[in-house]
This record gives structure tokens, C-alpha cells and sequence, in this order.
């Protein structure tokens, strides 16, 4: 499994997605989110992969 962040990129943290993570669990609504959707993916991605490889710059200082 692949997946490249420069194609579909993550929407960037504001108050609506803070207030959602934060919500108690009986009121989750799943499928109406797609913030929440969008990172239980992610984290179920990483979760299940055998080997995960972060390609980022390295700059020296």
C-alpha cells in the first residue's frame, strides 16, 4: 500500500476539525464527517503497514 501526501493532501487543522476530534463517543457521527473519516484511514493505514518510510528533506545547518 502507497500512499503519497503530494496527491491527496491532508486539510490542515482549524476549530471545526479540533471540536471533532474532542467529542465524546455516543456523539460520533462517522459517516456524516470527513475529517473524521479521512484520519481514522490514515491511522488504520499506519497501523496495519509492516514498514513505514517518511520521505521528507534533510537540510544541514
Amino acid at each position: 500500500m502507497e500512499k503519497d501526501l503530494t496527491k491527496e493532501t491532508p486539510s490542515f487543522f482549524n476549530p471545526e476539525s479540533i471540536n471533532e476530534f474532542y467529542k465524546m463517543p455516543l456523539e460520533i457521527d462517522k459517516a456524516a464527517n470527513p475529517i473524521r473519516s479521512y484520519s481514522e484511514s490514515v491511522f488504520h493505514d499506519v497501523q496495519e503497514a509492516d514498514i513505514l518510510v517518511i520521505g521528507t528533506p534533510m537540510h544541514k545547518i
